[in-house]
């Protein structure tokens, strides 16, 4: 069961994306500008909302628990100062779930 859920993260371009993302984005940028359409942490929460809805329309019980399950996985985020770990999960999360509800509208 674990092997299967870790192959279907692994398929959710959202989730490879954010990998991508937190290893390769300032994380000042990522903070930054969270209500442009165009943010990276915007893009890949709307991929990661997207993934989850097609799951589960109605869920976003789902999306947290497999988002908070990635996050710990991601080495860069671990190595972030904890004030700054904390406010990049939030942001995410708080992302994750307007993306969720806002659906494709």
């Amino acid at each position: 069961m674990d092997q299967e859920n870790g192959d279907r993260s692994e398929r959710n371009p959202g989730i490879t994306g954010l990998r991508r993302v937190i290893a390769n984005t300032p994380t000042h940028v990522l903070l930054a500008n969270a209500d442009h359409p165009e943010q990276p942490l915007r893009v890949i929460a709307r991929a990661i909302a997207a993934e989850a809805r097609a799951q589960d329309a109605v869920r976003a019980e789902r999306l947290l628990i497999e988002l908070r399950r990635v996050w710990r996985d991601i080495p860069e985020a671990r190595r972030l100062e904890p004030q700054m770990h904390e406010e990049l999960w939030d942001r995410l999360v708080r992302t994750c779930l307007e993306e969720f509800y806002r659906g494709d509208s």
